[in-house]
């Protein structure tokens, strides 16, 4: 760097103490080079510093003090579009300031509308937006011009969501008075709102369970033995390929092999529609359950049309049963690859030593459904409810229903009528346009991946918590 000695800057290295000496030169074309003395080494590594230099030399387009929010800024067709994401799985809270003149709105790509912003002020130029993000959530905001209709809601203790006809319309849950600061061209004004009684919150840790499809088991513990290997007995083994996981020198290396494997589960109920996935199965094989040969027509599943099953229902019996796949292998490649599969409309008891399927669970309460008998299930999972609503707690009130259902995706009825879908947190949504007076059915649709089926997992899925539905007044205050 032009007008500095690097050998006279090693050797006063310890003059600097532990504070952090700039050296600023002006670089020929514009702009400038900045040289950082530190004393000690960690500080090298302090972001807090180099973000402090840079923002010195570069005026930020942005400002926010949560390092857990990243965005980036575009121009396009004349307007700025900032998209910021929360890359934490906790929910992130900032004061966010954009330093560009005009009026925010945030464009929601799951339905196509955009929506203004009320809750902003303008500032040094620019304007200062509260930015409260869930967690791994996403938003993106559009500064627009202002006009005379313009509104900005500096300060409230209330959520303003809509302006017209001369009214902000808000809802909110104040204990005492509501109110609002709202700057209606360049004029600041504070309004109140008395507002109604504030109702307690619902809590729904009750319902009813209805799984869209099959549940499954995924067969764990499996051992193989192999034809003129007599001596070795059953061993244990993984899926995936046989000859290396057999502990000894064969006899014989000769091909075709007959490889058995088995496995164990119990029954306590005796599904009719109990089918096992034949996946995974490479040679020609024979299925057997409790000694005898399973015997009828391959159907494809619904799982994937290249995946057949195998109804094996009538072969069950109350207490211990055996499954035995006989597979003759062709090479060392051969055998089971994958675990065995059963699917069909049962529950399953991990409790003890060997998995139990039992009668399907028809009432269930929050907490993962793969401790409630569904650990290997892959699909989609119907919730019900119902509450009682009367006229009174309806009227001049706004009803929103939080879930938290982990990464799923979650699907709301009311009423028999679809009413939001969510892809991602927050799973939270206003229900008020589908509730009435009386009973109300809330049906909740929770869809997961295949993983647990696929990959024998029990990845938590379903209600982590009560599904919460909250009352909030509605307020109103004059321009």
């Amino acid at each position: 760097m032009p007008g500095l000695d690097p050998v006279e800057e090693a050797r006063d290295v310890h003059k600097y103490d532990n504070k952090v000496v700039e050296v600023t030169n002006p670089v020929e074309g514009g702009g400038a080079a900045v040289f950082l003395r530190f004393a000690r080494l960690h500080r090298v590594n302090d972001p807090a510093v180099l973000q402090e230099v840079i923002s010195r030399l570069i005026e930020p387009d942005v400002e926010m003090d949560c390092r857990e929010i990243f965005y980036l800024h575009r121009q396009k067709d004349g307007k700025d579009l900032y998209f910021f994401t929360n890359i934490s799985w906790q929910k992130q809270a900032t004061m966010l300031k954009i330093n560009l003149p005009g009026v925010p709105h945030r464009w929601n790509p799951e339905n196509g509308e955009i929506e203004p912003l009320y809750h902003w002020r303008p500032v040094d130029g620019g304007v200062e937006i509260p930015l409260v993000m869930d967690r791994l959530e996403s938003a993106l905001i559009v500064l627009e011009p202002e006009t005379p209709e313009t509104v900005a809601v500096t300060k409230a203790n209330v959520v303003v969501e809509r302006v017209e006809e001369g009214k902000a319309q808000a809802f909110g849950r104040c204990k005492g008075r509501a109110s609002a600061t709202l700057l209606v061209n360049g004029e600041e004004k504070r309004r109140f709102n008395k507002g109604g009684k504030v109702l307690p919150e619902i809590s729904l840790d009750k319902w009813q369970l209805t799984p869209e499809g099959d549940n499954g088991l995924v067969l764990e513990n499996i051992e193989m033995k192999v034809e003129g290997e007599e001596a070795a007995g059953w061993i244990p083994v993984r899926p995936g390929i046989w000859e290396p996981q057999f502990p000894y020198e064969r006899k014989s290396d000769t091909y075709p092999v007959l490889l058995r494997f088995r496995s164990e589960f119990a029954c306590r109920y005796l599904p009719d529609d109990l089918r096992l996935l034949l996946d995974g199965l490479r040679g020609e094989y024979e299925i057997r359950l409790n000694g005898k040969k399973v015997e009828g027509k391959k159907e494809r599943s619904e799982l994937d049309c290249d995946i057949p099953q195998l109804d094996v229902s009538k072969y069950l019996k109350q207490g211990k049963n055996e499954l035995e796949i006989r597979i003759k292998a062709k090479s060392a490649t051969g055998g089971l690859l994958d675990p065995p599969r059963l699917i069909g409309g049962f529950a399953v008891d991990l409790r003890g030593k060997t998995p139990t399927l039992t009668a399907p669970k028809k009432q269930v309460q929050s907490g993962s459904l793969t401790k409630q008998g569904y650990p290997h299930f892959s699909g989609t999972v119907a919730y019900s409810t119902d509450i009682g609503l009367d006229e009174a707690m309806l009227q001049g009130r706004k009803f929103v229903l939080s879930v938290d259902c982990g990464n799923d995706v979650l699907e709301v009825e009311v009423n028999g009528e679809p009413a939001v879908i969510r892809t991602w947190a927050p799973y939270a949504a206003d229900i008020t346009p589908w509730l009435k007076a009386g009973k109300n059915t809330i049906t909740l649709k929770i869809t997961n991946t295949l993983t647990n089926l696929l990959e024998g997992k029990s990845i938590n899925f379903g209600l982590s918590a009560p599904a919460r539905l909250t009352p909030h007044n509605r307020y109103e205050f004059n321009l």
